[in-house]
């Protein structure tokens, strides 16, 4: 995992508070309730895994992180995060197009403004890194 982590270092300050997740993305996180919680999600397609975490982190706000997966596969990885004051910023990264997103909720607005990412660029190997972090937990709906 070198190379999630050296993915996530390469975020720039302003996009890595957004993705400052990893503290969640324990065994120990996870047996606290009250701080995180990952629910597999069925599907009749067995080949396929889904899974989504909800977390509360130290500072108030709230995340949530998805990631689907088909035969050790990233698929598709989203991170929303949810600021204490509200608004929310979420990222997207989708294999099928190789494209990453950056969505953004500001508080009093009905749609969220939304803008392509380079696909070189850190986020979406950030996100991939986040997804297989979460693939890698135990996941038992708790």
């Amino acid at each position: 995992m070198r190379g999630d982590s050296a993915a996530l270092a390469s975020l720039p300050p302003a996009l890595a508070e957004a993705f400052a997740v990893r503290a969640v993305l324990t065994r120990e996180a996870l047996r606290d309730t009250d701080v995180a919680s990952c629910e597999p999600l069925l599907r009749r397609d067995t080949s396929a895994v889904r899974r989504r975490l909800r977390a509360r982190l130290a500072d108030g706000s709230r995340t949530v992180l998805f990631v689907r997966a088909a035969r050790d596969t990233i698929r598709r990885v989203e991170l929303v995060r949810r600021a204490r004051g509200g608004g929310q910023r979420g990222f997207i990264w989708d294999a099928s197009t190789d494209a990453a997103e950056s969505v953004e909720w500001r508080v009093g607005v009905t749609r969220p403004e939304v803008t392509t990412l380079p696909r070189g660029g850190p986020v979406p190997r950030a996100l991939r890194a986040l997804g297989r972090q979460l693939l890698a937990l135990p996941c038992d709906g708790r």
